[in-house]
């Protein structure tokens, strides 16, 4: 019998999965194809987690 992990949903791919497919994008997809975030991507997206948790 097949083990589960109960701690995820079965749609999640295992970690093992994510490896492998970050493995294969790092050895096949050039850094310029990925589009770069904006300067202030990161203090707009924490700002938005903050408004979410009421702080």
């Amino acid at each position: 019998m097949e083990k589960k992990q109960k701690d995820k949903p079965p749609e999640e791919p295992d970690e093992e999965e994510l490896l492998r497919e970050y493995e294969w994008a790092k050895e096949h997809i050039p850094d310029d194809a990925v589009p770069k975030p904006a300067p202030d991507e990161f203090e707009v997206i924490w700002k938005k987690i903050q408004e979410e948790r009421g702080k």
